[in-house]
């Protein structure tokens, strides 16, 4: 009885590694490899500096996402990062002088973590902002609260984002705007097909603001001096990553009571970098996870999970295992260790970020308990 018991599972084993052979190529050839993602990182990276010298250097646009990862599924949406060469943020205020332009004081007192609200130091009206291209100043994004403390306001910021998106026509068709978290969302059809490549497509763009942080924030401490049993990222790739600017975006804690002067750090440009590193197999068990998520997962609670917590578990992972275990015969195996990390952390209701280990991604989700079972049935079910 062990001896067949034995057997089955070698040959079960074995069939799991032919037929990830057989999901690697077909994936490899019709959805994502290293090769397209390094292609999408240069094409990014190309625009992202045509954009800058165009603006004179005055303004950023940082490509996000999907799109700009080259993990894209076919309606995904198009996310932007605006910033504003002019305007720095930091958590000591006697680097002001250091800093040239608008400059704000990162605020955590009454912030949970991973959130903050900016406070003026430094204000010149003779700089030019971003804000100044639609008539407005930095000085309106203000607003005052308790008589006499000042903060930025993301709610200003993203409403004069709409207002503006409004304004644009985009391939011939009126936009539709919404806020999407920190995104002003642009919406309309892509008449000619010039990019979904398909005409009449329906195109989504997010636009979200972000300020650059004067250093890295210290809740990225850990992740750069945590200890890694496999070495991945390598020391040489965390010293890259940890050359890349951080930023904070316009979006605060949905929970806080002042929510509207919150803003979110973010580690776009290292998350992107690290998705740009993946190999074959991770790359293609990210997708994987995103096409479960799709067409099993959403239609049970579309608001629970995203494609980021997808990366999330995908960054966890790649961390927590050996690198020879990315490999084209082991990809459904990889596959499944991600979705039973994924229900392991549906289970605890607890879901830590990779750089931040202080933000749980899972705060205020699940809490609907049919929701959540009906999620870890689904997962036990593949």
């Amino acid at each position: 009885m062990t001896q067949s018991t034995s057997n089955s599972s070698l040959i079960n084993e074995f069939d799991l590694e032919k037929v990830s052979d057989v999901v690697s190529k077909a994936t490899f050839f019709k959805m994502t490899s290293s090769c397209k993602s390094k292609g999408q990182k240069n094409a990014m990276l190309t625009l992202e500096y045509l954009y800058y010298v165009r603006h004179e250097c005055s303004s950023r646009k940082f490509y996000g996402g999907s799109a700009a990862e080259g993990t894209n599924l076919e309606d995904c949406d198009i996310d932007y990062m605006i910033v504003d060469s002019n305007i720095t943020a930091c958590k000591e205020r006697d680097q002001a002088k250091n800093i040239e332009g608008q400059f704000f004081i990162l605020d955590t007192s009454v912030c949970r973590p991973g959130f903050a609200r900016l406070i003026p130091v430094k204000l010149d009206p003779n700089i030019k902002t971003i804000f100044n291209d639609h008539g407005k100043t930095i000085a309106d994004m203000l607003e005052t609260i308790e008589r006499d403390k000042t903060f930025l306001s993301n709610d200003k910021i993203v409403d004069l984002l709409m207002d503006f998106l409004r304004k644009t026509k985009t391939a011939d068709t009126p936009t539709k705007t919404s806020r999407h978290g920190p995104s002003a969302t642009a919406a309309n059809i892509d008449t000619y097909g010039l990019i979904k490549k398909r005409l009449g497509a329906s195109l989504k763009r997010d636009y979200a603001f972000g300020i650059t942080l004067y250093e890295w924030p210290i809740e990225g401490y850990e992740w750069i001096n945590r200890k890694r049993k496999y070495e991945w990222p390598s020391p040489e790739f965390i010293e890259k990553i940890t050359k890349l600017k951080c930023h904070v975006v316009a979006v605060g804690d949905k929970m806080s009571p002042t929510s509207s002067l919150e803003w979110r750090v973010s580690f776009l440009l290292q998350e992107r970098e690290l998705v740009w590193n993946f190999n074959n197999t991770q790359l293609q068990c990210f997708i994987l996870m995103k096409n479960i998520l799709k067409k099993f997962l959403h239609p049970i609670a579309p608001e629970e999970l995203s494609s980021y917590h997808m990366k999330t578990i995908l960054l966890w992972q790649s961390e927590n295992n050996a690198q020879h275990l990315w490999q084209p015969k082991n990809l459904l195996r990889c596959t499944i260790n991600c979705l039973l990390f994924l229900k392991h952390c549906i289970e605890k209701r607890y879901l830590e970020h990779y750089i931040d280990r202080r933000k749980n991604l899972f705060s205020y989700r699940f809490e609907n308990h049919i929701f959540k079972e009906n999620m870890i049935k689904c997962i036990d079910e593949f």
